[in-house]
């Protein structure tokens, strides 16, 4: 399927590139542009040529910006940044949140009200959410050892802890990972100082599991079906599924790839050797799905897989194990 520019991203460029004047937009919306909602690996290559035949580049990249952020379309040659391959913070939706926050002078009571409603375990102390001034951070730990302390507590200032650890939007997340992992939480800061996000260890966590829960599924599928094409075949018959003037040995159903798999079972009467009472066509079709969807995970999408995919997997994982448990 071809993603293609509509009219009015068409239309859009040729202003851009008539005037030069840059035009605010966000990743969602450019993909809407383009047909489509997520960055898909085959999805990113059309819209790339797209906006090379439209004579336009997106800065920062649309591929590694956050999907309902903004991005700014301009004329090629005026574009000045390299195309971004590292996965950055400002990808992720608690780094684009801002937080909740509370002013030094405010009571212990509206802290802890906030807090508690929220079920947030700190808070950041400024001025004001959109101020560029972090004054520093009261917590339920900081709540506490003041009190143990035997202190008079009233206002936010008596218990806040000064010291908090900022990072740039634009940080790497892999970097993040570590800073976070020794300070707990940190507040993210964009380009003109404002805070727009603020991160946790069980952020970091729970994007972790978005990213790592794909990566098993397909891990478990691929066995299953390696089991149950196992034996089946001889070495010779293996080795006629491979394409072309590919010369990598083949000694066993581990070394083909997920495609071969496919092509395999569908190749002659190779399905009977299977020896398992489902229809060849609409197995085979449910494969070819999940292929698709390992494609883009195997590539590294921008986005995380829409629930249907993950349901895929999940559902496909689950029947195969079924069939081999049998």
């Amino acid at each position: 399927m071809a993603y293609l520019p509509d009219n009015e991203i068409t239309q859009l460029a040729k202003q851009i590139n008539k005037d030069g004047k840059a035009i605010k937009i966000s990743p969602k919306k450019l993909l809407e542009h383009f047909g489509t909602s997520r960055r898909k690996t085959h999805v990113k290559w059309w819209i790339d040529k797209g906006l090379r035949e439209l004579k336009i580049k997106t800065e920062p990249d649309y591929k590694t910006a956050y999907l309902y952020g903004e991005i700014s379309l301009k004329r090629e040659k005026d574009a000045t940044e390299q195309e971004d391959f590292v996965q950055r913070v400002r990808l992720l939706d608690a780094a684009n949140r801002v937080p909740k926050s509370v002013s030094k002078n405010d009571s212990i009571e509206k802290a802890m009200t906030l807090m508690m409603s929220n079920d947030f375990s700190q808070l950041p102390v400024m001025n004001d959410p959109n101020s560029k001034r972090v004054d520093g951070m009261i917590s339920w730990h900081s709540i506490g050892w003041t009190t143990a302390k035997g202190k008079n507590v009233e206002r936010v200032q008596d218990c806040m802890k000064k010291d908090c650890t900022i990072i740039s939007y634009d940080t790497p997340i892999l970097e993040a990972i570590h800073i976070i992992k020794e300070n707990e939480v940190v507040l993210v800061q964009k380009i003109n100082q404002s805070i727009s996000g603020l991160l946790t260890v069980t952020d970091i966590a729970d994007e972790f599991f978005e990213l790592a829960e794909p990566f098993l599924l397909i891990g478990q599928i691929e066995t299953s079906i390696r089991v149950l094409l196992e034996d089946k075949f001889t070495a010779e018959e293996l080795k006629e599924i491979k394409h072309g003037d590919d010369d990598r040995p083949i000694d066993s159903v581990s070394d083909l790839t997920f495609n071969e798999y496919i092509e395999l079972m569908r190749k002659g009467d190779n399905w009977s050797k299977i020896k398992i009472p489902l229809d060849k066509d609409e197995f085979t079709k449910k494969l070819v799905e999940v292929r698709g969807i390992r494609n883009d995970v195997m590539h590294f999408s921008s986005d995380n897989l829409d629930p249907e995919q993950q349901n895929t997997l999940k559902l496909t994982a689950e029947f195969l194990k079924e069939i081999l448990t049998k």
